[in-house]
């Protein structure tokens, strides 16, 4: 029995030793930076959502929405609807609260109060999602410099 007792401390030394050396290696590889981040310089500023192998516009199968967003005394936008295909009143408002709530000046002058920003909304259908995912592997491609990270899907 004692060399059963002796073998079930043996393990619960081992067990904590690994735990120890396992917490030090995590904490080791949270404080280094990625190889990626190491690597490059910071990820070039670009407006929210937009990338630069954008297939542009709408494709056959998509539905849009022109977005006018008045900006007010207080800075803050009220969404108006313009030209659009999305027949669903609840859709439309759900897009117009997602720009309001989520909004971020990408000029200075966008932030004016009495500013109108004028942005087209894209829901993309099977066809848009099949060039984008193909523009994406392209623009990747021809630019080998670029971080697929600064750009995330």
């Amino acid at each position: 029995m004692g060399s059963a007792t002796n073998l079930r401390r043996g393990c619960a030394t081992n067990s904590k030793s690994l735990v120890k050396t396992a917490f030090i290696f995590a904490a080791l590889a949270a404080a280094l930076p990625t190889s990626s981040l190491a690597a490059g310089a910071a990820c070039p500023a670009r407006e929210t959502g937009t990338y630069p192998w954008t297939t542009g516009g709408a494709v056959n199968g998509d539905y849009y929405a022109w977005v006018y967003l008045t900006i007010g005394k207080d800075r803050r936008p009220t969404c108006a609807i313009g030209e659009n295909n999305i027949h669903d009143s609840d859709m439309r408002f759900f897009v117009c609260h997602a720009f309001t709530e989520q909004w971020k000046p990408a000029r200075a002058s966008d932030a004016e109060p009495g500013a109108v920003v004028k942005r087209l909304m894209v829901i993309p259908g099977p066809r848009h999602a099949k060039a984008e995912k193909e523009a994406r592997k392209k623009f990747f491609a021809e630019h080998p410099d670029e971080r697929p990270d600064c750009y995330p899907e």
